[in-house]
């Protein structure tokens, strides 16, 4: 992958890169920011020629990955949503419905969906009128996380939300989700083929005061698990995403939840890191 990666602004992607880019090799790393607004990012992103890599702000940009879309790629979709609504008449490509877009653009849609969401799409498919969702078109798009890649060009699109008390909005965090390095694998396994042209993941919340503890001199936190909060009490989980979402708030004290906060950032930054040093070295 080239190493030169196109981020959407926003303070949570601002503060990450610059932590990100002290670590090698991502000093070798290219940031170019992008606007904020969708509309704007999208412009620029229909521009891209060739490999590419992006990070979006969090799940309401997922719909910016419809913008790097390459026709009659197989486009992997990994995600706590399906993200395939088709029956609301939407004319513009929300967060909601983008994956829905990027098959009629003539992608190759795979869902890799964590079992909540696959749960979630059963129960509707049960229902008299699912209006909003085709259930079994969804189904049939589906893919385990692991499955072989066939087929070429490869487009990979990452939402973190499915990934174990990620620090994703509050009301996407996931409590039965991927772990990081089951991502980290499927990652793997798609740079492996030799064929991935496509790259773009996010999902952190807006906002989220990303902390790096003192002593880390040169290398990145290496967290494989979620946080300890996490597993002993999972409301902890969504009250720092609440809290991060609340600015007034952190800008009234930063330091608020102290050494959960720095462990829920060495836990996102690990991601982000491991995903752009595994797709572009």
């Amino acid at each position: 992958m080239p190493r030169l990666v196109h981020v959407q602004d926003s303070t949570s992607n601002r503060t990450a890169v610059d932590i990100l880019k002290k670590f090698p090799p991502l000093h070798e790393v290219e940031f170019c920011f992008i606007p904020g607004n969708p509309v704007s990012a999208s412009d620029i992103l229909q521009t891209i020629k060739g490999r590419a890599v992006l990070i979006w702000d969090d799940g309401n940009s997922h719909l910016l990955s419809k913008f790097l879309d390459i026709p009659g790629a197989t486009k992997r979709i990994i995600d706590n949503h399906d993200d395939y609504d088709s029956g609301h008449g939407f004319s513009d490509i929300t967060y909601a419905n983008h994956a829905f877009f990027s098959e009629l653009s003539g992608c190759d849609i795979q869902l890799a969906l964590t079992t909540w969401c696959r749960d979630y799409v059963n129960f509707l498919s049960r229902l008299p009128a699912a209006k909003s969702k085709n259930t079994t078109k969804i189904k049939e798009l589906t893919v385990p996380l692991d499955a072989p890649f066939n087929g070429a060009p490869l487009h990979l699109s990452v939402d973190l939300d499915a990934v174990l008390f990620f620090p994703a909005v509050s009301r996407w965090m996931t409590f039965d989700g991927f772990s990081g390095e089951d991502i980290l694998s499927a990652l793997r396994m798609a740079v492996s083929t030799g064929q991935l042209e496509r790259l773009d993941f996010g999902g952190l919340a807006p906002g989220f005061p990303l902390l790096l503890a003192d002593g880390f001199n040169g290398h990145i936190p290496d967290i494989r698990s979620p946080p300890d909060f996490g597993k002993t009490n999972p409301d902890d989980a969504r009250k720092i995403a609440r809290w991060s979402e609340n600015a007034s708030t952190m800008e009234n004290n930063p330091h608020r939840l102290g050494d959960i906060s720095t462990k829920v950032s060495h836990y996102a930054l690990y991601l982000y890191y491991q995903i752009l040093a595994i797709s572009m070295f």
